[in-house]
């Protein structure tokens, strides 16, 4: 049986989640994931599968809406497939009952790892990117603690026990966002500020004035995104403006890609006016500038727009992976016009923090779970 995704169900989903691997967070964290985005509206925000009275299974779905000018189209985006493994076939069931149920205009997903990604093309959800939808982009700062954490995971890989209390050592020197107020020609901004949330929705009206249709980005959605109530320090939003308009926007978050990996600064925005291209590179020398002041050890993009020219990208090196991490079924009249972007996809929360930035009352809920 499967049935939306209801706050009921969210103890029994962070068990099943916990019992899968994935990163972990507090109800009120899964509570602000699943059910407060501004744009969801009376879309499910999940899916659950049920065997034998057991949750076995939960898939979410945020809603997002796009625009091109007096256009809207809505996109449901998959997130947070997560299955028991003694039920075999109930991811692929979830899945397949997703793409049927969703009341969007098109269903995408933008974060596939290599084990998912052979799936979506079995429930008609099609790469749609090509080779830009393998590629992404890394700007090294600190070699010597890359080669460290890439040689740490290789050994937790092949099975080999590691100390606990060296999870934390190559990220330990992470500075959060909250003392960056200028990077880059860039200024940090706050969409809780009632001017600043004016500037972002006058920003907001201009992206989706173009030929593309881009994603909603509000200063309700961008409130959203910068309220996690387990890692409020994790993300930063940063406008380009002039004349006093915002003409580019740089959403950036601290990630661990795995216990023993180093710190990274994760592109998870890069929005620029319709003519205003040179802003862009602006914003990833903000980019340069932030990864330095937190103590990263690289900043990653990985989900690059189809007109970078990445041979112009000075300092970054172009990676490209084996498999598809884009997958939708979706109108070709939306695929072939879309502006594209990691905000279209789940990295905003799904991706691993490092635990020294987690919120102590969060800490505190967690351990009496």
């Amino acid at each position: 049986m499967i049935i939306p995704f209801q706050p009921e169900h969210l103890e029994g989903f962070i068990e099943l989640n916990r019992l899968c691997g994935f990163p972990e967070r507090s109800a009120a964290g899964w509570h602000w994931v699943f059910f407060e985005n501004p744009d969801q509206d009376d879309e499910p925000p999940g899916y659950v599968f049920f065997r034998k009275g057991e949750m076995a299974g939960v898939v979410g779905t945020h809603r997002r809406i796009y625009r091109r000018r007096d256009e809207m189209m809505t996109m449901a985006s998959g997130h947070t497939l997560i299955s028991d493994l003694k039920v075999p076939g109930t991811g692929f069931k979830l899945a397949r009952h997703v793409v049927g149920a969703n009341g969007c205009d098109a269903i995408n997903t933008m974060n596939n790892n290599a084990l998912s990604a052979p799936i979506y093309p079995r429930i008609g959800m099609m790469p749609w990117r090509g080779e830009r939808g393998r590629e992404y982009l890394e700007y090294p700062v600190d070699w010597p603690r890359l080669l460290a954490s890439n040689g740490l995971n290789r050994l937790t890989g092949l099975g080999l026990r590691l100390p606990s209390f060296g999870r934390e050592r190559l990220s330990s020197r992470l500075r959060s966002f909250e003392d960056i107020y200028h990077a880059g020609g860039l200024d940090r901004i706050d969409p809780f500020d009632p001017m600043s949330a004016m500037q972002l929705d006058d920003f907001n009206t201009g992206l989706q004035s173009g030929d593309a249709y881009v994603m909603n980005r509000s200063a309700d959605v961008w409130r959203y995104r910068l309220s996690d109530p387990d890692y409020h320090a994790c993300s930063g939003l940063f406008a380009f403006k002039a004349a006093g308009r915002i003409k580019g926007l740089l959403a950036v978050s601290l990630s661990k890609e795995a216990p023993f990996s180093t710190g990274t600064l994760e592109i998870e925005d890069i929005a620029i006016l319709p003519g205003e291209e040179r802003v862009r590179e602006a914003c990833l020398l903000a980019v340069a500038d932030i990864a330095e002041a937190c103590h990263v050890a690289r900043a990653r993009w990985r989900v690059l727009p189809d007109d970078l020219d990445v041979s112009q990208l000075k300092g970054w090196v172009l990676r490209q992976r084996e498999y598809d991490t884009c997958h939708a079924k979706a109108p070709t009249s939306l695929l072939s016009n879309l502006h594209i972007s990691p905000a279209d996809g789940d990295f905003f929360f799904a991706l691993r923090r490092p635990d020294k930035f987690r919120s102590v009352s969060q800490t505190e809920t967690t351990s009496a779970a």
